[in-house]
């Protein structure tokens, strides 16, 4: 379920852009592959700065949990709050969302439908909440209170 999840939407793009510089796109990019949408570089763009927002996103919270979570013993972790953990409690998935539609409106392509996978990740947030919230308690319940789960909450009278 992992490798579907996250290893394949991974190596998906990779195949794509070999076959674009290798071969000139004449396997994927042959006809039948790809699909032509109204104003497609305008599209294309979108895309593009889907990938230039979620890949920075991406970076910045696995740097942070490695450097917090998962490097420490159980007993040394915190409960990040910093960097885009401030404003959302998820953004290594919303990333894997924003890279996911980002590469699907870039690519054009029916393999690239594949990448797809990245939008799965919303099923993961729950089972980790509960772990969360059983390893934090009030701290995290507060924590979730304040913040959005993938985009930052909207606070009234501030």
């Amino acid at each position: 379920e992992d490798f579907l999840m996250f290893g394949l939407p991974m190596v998906v793009p990779i195949g794509l852009a070999i076959d674009g510089l290798v071969s000139g796109g004449r396997v994927f990019y042959a006809a039948g592959w790809s699909f032509g949408l109204p104003g497609a570089a305008s599209i294309q763009i979108l895309g593009a700065a889907l990938l230039f927002v979620g890949l920075p996103l991406f970076t910045a919270g696995a740097y942070l949990t490695a450097k917090y979570v998962f490097s420490k013993t159980q007993d040394e972790r915190i409960l990040l709050q910093h960097g885009p953990y401030r404003y959302i409690r998820h953004p290594i998935y919303l990333a894997f969302v924003l890279l996911g539609i980002g590469f699907i409106l870039l690519a054009q392509n029916y393999v690239a439908l594949l990448v797809g996978g990245f939008l799965t990740a919303f099923t993961y947030p729950k089972e980790e909440e509960q772990k969360l919230i059983r390893g934090y308690g009030d701290m995290y319940c507060e924590y979730r209170r304040r913040t959005g789960a993938f985009l930052p909450r909207l606070r009234r009278g501030a």
